[in-house]
């Protein structure tokens, strides 16, 4: 058996986007046993990944908090020996945790904290998707100079209906499409007569049900913060298509095969999280902004107060595109 380890602790879409990474290993040595490291609220994403033989916790700000925490991790992975471990998380305590590994082979990117700890340090190309640029660190074992996107699966048990789902919510205040505009959407003709599911975290909970109690639509089930992230990830894979913003449920949808259609805002693609399933189709303003990107995660507040690349994105737009890929899925 060969033991291949992945270390990515994250946000929950960037675990997603590291899953391919198991599916190229898998793909290269029959042998292999790959196992993944990652958050505990990441850990059933990883453990719904078909490539992936055992998913091991890190509880970085509990159980594992510290440098104490980090060795006492390393010892217990430690109890087998490794032929690679790969590391996209270009956190300091990730690098840290690599460097405690036994293994002759560590990959990481440049860009890490600490990178010269990596015996191989790939170049961390920001023009790439997130996907091509983790799975640039497997191909370098492998030396393969291929390009090719592998999109991430999460194998979830469901069956295809015909609704909609919208994932509002998001932990950046500026990646999110104004609530009044998500009001306007549901309740569009278009979508009156389709059942719209509502899904997010807990702290989605005020957002999904401003948009529920002010809505003209009948049909629709508010399930913001009643779900488990699994539960979440089925419940796209049942929707025929998802609306979304720049954030994780878009890399759900992406592994499960949902369409998804993503709006972007104070985010923009070019920073290489944005979705490439086959119907998947991106959103943003037509306005050059020259406050846009306002950060590679967005902000809190909107710097010049006007929130431009959201509140320029007419509610049309996304009707339309829903109606144009409701008609390539037919």
């Amino acid at each position: 058996m060969d033991n291949y380890l992945i270390i990515q602790t994250a946000f929950l879409g960037d675990v997603v986007l590291a899953l391919s990474m198991a599916e190229y290993i898998r793909s290269m040595d029959n042998d292999a046993h790959i196992i993944f490291v990652t958050t505990r609220v990441s850990e059933p994403i990883a453990s719904h990944c078909p490539f992936i033989d055992e998913v091991v916790v890190y509880d970085k700000y509990k159980d594992d908090k510290g440098l104490s925490g980090i060795w006492k991790l390393a010892n217990k992975l430690n109890s087998r020996k490794y032929i690679a471990v790969f590391t996209p998380h270009r956190s300091l305590r990730s690098t840290l945790l690599t460097k405690l590994i036994a293994s002759g082979k560590k990959y990481g990117f440049d860009k890490a904290a600490l990178s010269w700890i990596y015996n191989n340090r790939i170049k961390y190309e920001s023009s790439s998707h997130e996907i091509e640029r983790n799975l640039s660190l497997v191909r370098t074992h492998w030396i393969d100079i291929s390009s090719d996107l592998l999109l991430p699966v999460i194998k979830v048990d469901t069956e295809k209906k015909d609704s909609i789902c919208i994932a509002p919510g998001s932990v950046w205040a500026t990646k999110r499409w104004p609530v009044q505009k998500w009001i306007e959407l549901v309740s569009q003709p278009e979508l009156a007569e389709k059942e719209i599911v509502i899904i997010g975290s807990e702290n989605d909970e005020e957002i999904a049900n401003e948009i529920e109690l002010k809505a003209g639509n009948n049909s629709i089930r508010n399930l913001a913060g009643k779900l488990s992230i699994v539960e979440s990830i089925t419940k796209i894979a049942e929707c025929k298509l998802i609306v979304s913003n720049d954030s994780a449920p878009q890399h759900f949808a992406m592994a499960v095969g949902t369409p998804v259609i993503t709006i972007f805002g104070a985010t923009v693609p070019r920073f290489g999280f944005y979705p490439v399933g086959q119907y998947d189709k991106i959103i943003e303003t037509e306005k050059e902004l020259a406050c846009r990107p306002c950060g590679i995660h967005g902000k809190q507040k909107c710097a010049i107060k006007t929130f431009d690349c959201m509140n320029s994105i007419d509610v049309r737009k996304v009707i339309d595109e829903i109606k144009s890929l409701e008609e390539k899925l037919l």
